[in-house]
């Protein structure tokens, strides 16, 4: 259902100030990548819950488990556990290197350092540590490491070109522009500005 202009709500953000809630106590937002699909307590019960959702898996471990009654079996039932081992263990391993390859990056990216202001001091911060309204420093050829909006550039149009591949699958870049309001103004300016 469309929402009348009267019923849009927005959020407003202040740039350098951590927000706070109803006790006026920092919040504590986390800008924290994980792509990783298991910890080391998941990985087992989650591993084996997805294989046996596969209709293949289903069928060999019900003839396993039948196999298991000798009184309507001629045959041993390894014939049919073991490859049904062989096949999750060999899946399970797969998956579990896949899953390291995912921490190791996600551990990369959450430890990527940039220059922010944070509650009106600049500081080397680590990406996982960005907070909602701080201001962080990109130099060309920089990643973006959260949702930003442009303020500033050193452009003096206030123009900064982004490439989105990595959401969108985009080559091309994208023209972004600050407003004119903000693209003059100093950090100590920039301080409290409610976006």
């Amino acid at each position: 259902t469309a929402q009348s202009d009267d019923e849009v709500q927005f959020r407003v953000i202040k740039t350098n100030e951590s927000e706070v809630d109803s006790k006026g106590r920092p919040l504590k937002n986390t800008n924290r990548v994980r792509n990783s699909k298991y910890t080391k307590w998941t990985f087992l019960p989650k591993n084996l819950m997805e294989q046996f959702r596969r209709p293949m898996n289903q069928y060999f471990l019900l003839i396993s488990c039948l196999q298991l009654i000798r009184a309507i079996t001629p045959v041993n039932p390894l014939s049919s556990w073991l490859p049904l081992i062989f096949i999750v263990l060999i899946s399970a391993v797969k998956e579990l290197l896949d899953d390291i390859k995912r921490h190791k990056f996600d551990n990369e990216v959450n430890n990527r350092v940039y220059s922010v202001t944070k509650n009106g001091v600049t500081a080397e911060v680590r990406s996982k540590d960005i907070g909602l309204g701080d201001m962080v420093y990109l130099e060309s050829e920089d990643q973006c490491p959260c949702d930003l909006v442009l303020l500033s550039s050193s452009d003096p149009k206030g123009c900064a070109f982004v490439q989105t591949s990595n959401l969108d699958g985009e080559i091309d870049l994208k023209l972004k522009r600050a407003p004119k309001e903000t693209q003059a103004l100093n950090i100590a300016e920039l301080t409290g500005l409610k976006v």
